[in-house]
């Protein structure tokens, strides 16, 4: 999964090089989530893999983010990793995707899949079908209700998350941070993003407790304890949002070819990490052209460790 989640890091750059994407910034990230000993594991770890993860200490994290208060005594830099904002992501991608010929329905609700004698005809949609030999599933959550049908069974685990967003305030923090107790994000607009919870990328997380607007004041007391204090009194919580990450039962993507031909399937956490490169392994196998990837990368993750 680290090799994978590596390949999409570069797939994102190749992708942003080719398309001129403004919505992903790579401003690293500095990590202190975890205790010393365990950084210090984990720094071993990543380094075994190849993987550029650097110590550094209150001097240098003072020069990397001067805003910072309570700054950790030490904590790994990791250079090159970096944020997406996912609408605007999203919004480049379907106006690329457009200029190549590609066409676009919002507000369809697709009600079916359309087979017969186990192979794909298209899809259902209220207005009508359309006719398809191959059709991906990328519907998230949303994926159980497509295949049931179909006599597929998708094992979801029931994942939800909140996240805040703050009012835009002038750039405070240059890196992602991870703290011990929340993510913190300064998106490209100014916005704080902060997960109500720590460790909240785990899938073996439970649904978040307690009142939401109580969550979101937790979140924010999370984040002023970090901000310079003259910016704190400027700071506004703005929305608080909810939502069920697609985690398959396993943790793990779930990606490629079902056992009804010409259906694909694409359910994953991580979703804008991965993007790029799934985007770009099941376009070609869809297609039926050569793969540029590592043969095997993607065999833990087929659906037919599911039956699917």
């Amino acid at each position: 999964h680290f090799r994978l989640r590596e390949a999409g890091l570069v797939a994102q750059r190749d992708l942003q090089e080719r398309l001129g994407l403004a919505s992903i910034n790579w401003c690293g990230c500095l990590f202190w989530e975890d205790t010393e000993a365990d950084l210090a594991e984990m720094q071993t770890a990543l380094n075994a893999l190849g993987y550029s993860a650097e110590t550094v200490g209150p001097t240098q994290i003072a020069q990397l983010e001067p805003g910072l208060r309570n700054t950790p005594d030490v904590a790994l830099r990791f250079e090159a990793e970096g944020a997406a904002e996912p609408a605007a992501l999203t919004h480049e991608l379907l106006a690329a995707a457009q200029s190549q010929g590609a066409q676009l329905l919002l507000g369809q609700r697709v009600e079916a899949i359309r087979t017969s004698g186990g192979r794909t005809l298209g899809v259902q949609l209220p207005s009508g079908p359309i006719d398809a030999e191959r059709v991906i599933i990328a519907a998230g959550n949303g994926a159980q209700r497509l295949l049931a049908p179909l006599g597929l069974a998708l094992p979801m685990l029931e994942r939800p998350a909140d996240m805040l967003r703050t009012r835009p305030v002038p750039p405070t923090f240059a890196h992602v941070l991870v703290t011990p107790e929340r993510e913190i994000r300064q998106d490209l607009e100014g916005a704080f993003w902060v997960p109500s919870s720590p460790n909240h990328q785990d899938v073996t997380s439970e649904a978040p407790g307690g009142v939401a607007i109580e969550a979101a004041d937790a979140s924010m007391a999370a984040l002023k304890r970090h901000m310079p204090q003259d910016r704190c009194s400027d700071l506004r919580w703005d929305l608080m949002m909810r939502a069920s990450r697609p985690v398959p039962r396993d943790g793990l993507p779930v990606v490629g070819k079902t056992s009804v031909d010409g259906l694909w399937l694409s359910v994953l956490h991580s979703g804008i990490t991965l993007a790029a490169i799934m985007g770009e392994v099941i376009a070609t196998e869809v297609i039926g052209a050569r793969s540029n990837f590592a043969p095997g990368l993607l065999a833990p993750y087929r659906p037919a460790r599911f039956s699917i």
